[in-house]
């Protein structure tokens, strides 16, 4: 088995174990015409715990950056405030999600090649680009 194999199946090992499978399909367009493909999408749901230990790690690494860009000088005047500024925005976004799409698998509905699922926020339909033919697919909840 080839390096890229191995490190992908090792994401996926990695997904089963800590994120819920969802099962999806891939919609494609031809016209008025949908094309579907099935697929397996992973979400990984964050506890309370988990929600506070990452704004916390947020929080940190933008306010030691800040903190850090103070001995940078003339530039400090600007990029102070800008990582201050980070600070606040990253950690409200950390704090504000409770789940991610982590990855997942399927089929390319136009070229019908394997199709790797990118990881994205939580909102459903997905919008994707095949790797392969690089055409726009939409995957959505199976229902």
């Amino acid at each position: 088995m080839d390096t890229q194999t191995e490190e992908f199946s090792d994401k996926v090992k990695y997904w089963r174990d800590n994120s819920t499978l969802v099962s999806a399909k891939i919609v494609g367009r031809n016209g008025d015409q949908a094309i579907f493909k099935s697929a397996e999408v992973y979400v990984r749901h964050w506890t309370q715990k988990e929600k506070a230990l990452r704004t916390i790690k947020s929080f940190t690494v933008w306010l030691m950056i800040a903190i850090i860009s103070v001995f940078i000088p003339i530039l400090h005047f600007i990029l102070v405030p800008i990582f201050l500024l980070a600070c606040l925005i990253f950690t409200f976004s950390a704090y504000s999600k409770s789940s991610i799409v982590v990855g997942g698998l399927g089929t390319c509905p136009y070229c019908n090649k394997p199709f790797d699922v990118a990881s994205a926020d939580n909102r459903w339909p997905l919008s994707d680009v095949c790797s392969s033919c690089h055409r726009h697919v939409q995957i959505e909840k199976n229902s």
